[in-house]
């Protein structure tokens, strides 16, 4: 489970996220939208523990970040990065990206959680629908938190559940294969 309260995020004098609010108990595949990048991959560092908030609270599968339990979450969660640019031989590029995924799954036992920040990035709209799919199938099969960073919200119905951030907190959360098109914002609201 993912409890965040309050957290902010601050770097070089500037908010990342700010006052946000967010509790995750599904183990299913949640797509993270936002029109910052920098907002999107903020959530996903707290998450996998690779910063720790500057301000409120977070329990990473029941663990609380904080300076001295930081490495103890990074062994719980595992991170793969597609958003970092690499060179990928087309046509099978969304093979080799589910490669790095199923090993790092495999090459340390099983997650408690599963981060892929980006996989849009390297991949054609079709490559990461596909590659999208195959994050669903995992999370479910394995019953594996899987949390994506998205920067086309259009693939968002992919997922099982979608979080859209706006001005730092959550303001919608909800069911992703609804329809392959982006769930307008309603009225902001922070998940408690």
């Amino acid at each position: 489970m993912i409890e965040l309260l309050g957290i902010g995020v601050a770097e070089r004098g500037v908010w990342r996220l700010r006052r946000f609010c967010l509790r995750l108990e599904e183990r299913t595949l949640i797509a993270v939208l936002s029109d910052r990048r920098d907002q999107r991959l903020a959530l996903l560092e707290v998450i996998g523990g690779r910063i720790v908030p500057s301000e409120g609270r977070a329990w990473i599968n029941g663990t609380p970040l904080r300076a001295e339990t930081a490495a103890r979450v990074r062994r719980k969660v595992h991170v793969v990065d597609l958003a970092r640019p690499r060179a990928l031989r087309r046509p099978a590029a969304w093979h080799v990206l589910r490669e790095r995924v199923t090993s790092a799954v495999e090459s340390r036992g099983k997650p408690e959680c599963l981060i892929v920040a980006e996989p849009d990035a390297q991949l054609r709209r079709d490559e990461a629908a596909t590659f999208l799919r195959f994050l669903r199938d995992l999370a479910a099969c394995n019953r594996l938190p899987i949390v994506a960073s998205l920067g086309d919200p259009s693939l968002a119905y992919e997922a099982d559940t979608v979080l859209t951030i706006v001005g730092g907190t959550v303001v919608t959360r909800a069911p992703g294969r609804t329809a392959p098109h982006v769930l307008a914002p309603q009225s902001p609201q922070s998940i408690a």
